[in-house]
């Protein structure tokens, strides 16, 4: 079988090579500035971990109700419904509407729009992002442990059969 490459491997192959270069051989050509473990997880906390990317441009969702669906019944939570919160103008030229949508008496998400299918799709988007964009940092990166009576405390989270869709 043959390997397709594509832009995003060869990105990725890229920034470990350079990665690999700044910890194997760091004195040869960064002397001053990098020079060991300790600076080389420097230079990628500054430059590549603390880059914001804003995931929601990123993240299509097509169907977002049968992927909140989905994501609830993996949740072992009741299925999501939505509900009309709020509406302004209904029978003007520019209304709005408000949409929740609950999973039982919890609230997932709300959305606003010129119809009540646009705020109920926003809506379950916006459930969807809160859920996938949170990020929780009470871990220990597996980086910064240098003795061994520290333990790991990274476990990824595991997304299931709702992925996110690249």
């Amino acid at each position: 079988k043959s390997k397709q490459t594509n832009i995003g491997t060869v990105v990725a192959g890229s920034v470990q090579a350079i990665i690999g270069v700044l910890y194997k051989d760091k004195a040869r050509i960064f002397p001053l500035r990098y020079n060991g473990p300790q600076h080389t997880k420097k230079f990628i906390h500054d430059h590549i971990l603390s880059r914001e990317v804003d995931m929601q441009d990123i993240i299509q969702i097509n169907d977002v109700k049968r992927e909140l669906h989905a994501l609830m019944r993996r949740k072992n939570q009741e299925p999501p419904i939505a509900r009309l919160k709020g509406e302004s103008g209904a029978h003007s030229g520019a209304p709005v509407f408000v949409v929740g949508v609950y999973s039982d008496v919890e609230k997932l998400g709300e959305g606003f729009g010129s119809s009540k299918a646009m705020a109920e799709f926003r809506a379950f988007k916006d459930a969807l992002m809160k859920y996938y964009l949170t990020e929780v940092k009470d871990f220990t990166l597996p980086s910064t442990i240098n003795t061994p009576e520290k333990q790991i405390s990274y476990i990824p989270t595991i997304v299931g059969d709702t992925p996110p869709k690249l």
